[in-house]
């Protein structure tokens, strides 16, 4: 019996290593956050996907196959889908809505209604402009980032990685380039003139 059980463990061990023989799923990793809010979403969406190698964890594109790395792994990496969204944790529920207890996709600051009643006067809501509608899934009620499906395509994984690849090369673009230092003309010192030297007399 533990034969067996160690036999089980070996072949799990070969389909994880980096062969010719074994074909793996690509990995999708995400990373940042949902924005929930109007000022966090004025700031940016922050949410990227990124693509690696199952068997090295070498960054590929999606699609690529087999692994490109140079010390040795050129596993056959499969593309299939579908992959659990991260921005909803695989729910398919708008982030926003359940952690600003948005009912029904309304906005958190005037409950849908579209004004707030300042003074005795009411006044266009300045979180939604008047909408009364969830700013994320503007009253859509699901992920705005899977399309409420809770998984993510392959399509829509190529799509957004290509996205995040572009945005951060555009970011490294936007840098300054840093300014080259001026060196300073070396000043001379100038030379310490030594006393002259008197010309002993002679003896008499």
């Amino acid at each position: 019996m533990k034969l067996t059980y160690a036999i089980v463990l070996l072949a799990a061990a070969a389909l994880t290593a980096c062969g010719p023989s074994g074909r793996q799923e690509g990995v999708v990793k995400f990373k940042g956050a949902t924005p929930n809010t109007s000022l966090q979403k004025a700031k940016g969406d922050n949410r990227e996907l990124s693509t690696y190698c199952p068997a090295c964890g070498r960054s590929v594109d999606p699609g690529t196959s087999p692994c490109p790395d140079k010390k040795g792994c050129n596993i056959q990496i499969t593309w299939n889908g579908p992959y659990p969204c991260g921005a909803c944790k695989g729910t398919g529920r708008c982030s926003a809505c359940y952690w600003m207890e948005q009912p029904d996709g309304a906005c958190y600051n005037c409950k849908g209604s579209g004004n707030r009643i300042y003074l005795g006067q009411s006044k266009e809501c300045p979180k939604c402009k008047g909408k009364g509608k969830c700013l994320i899934c503007d009253d859509k009620k699901g992920c705005d980032y899977c399309g409420g499906s809770g998984k993510l395509t392959y399509d829509l994984v190529k799509d957004r990685a290509k996205k995040a690849a572009k945005s951060s090369t555009d970011d490294e673009d936007s840098k300054p380039l840093p300014k080259a230092e001026e060196k300073k003309p070396e000043e001379k010192k100038p030379e310490e003139k030594k006393p002259e030297e008197k010309p002993s007399e002679e003896k008499k």
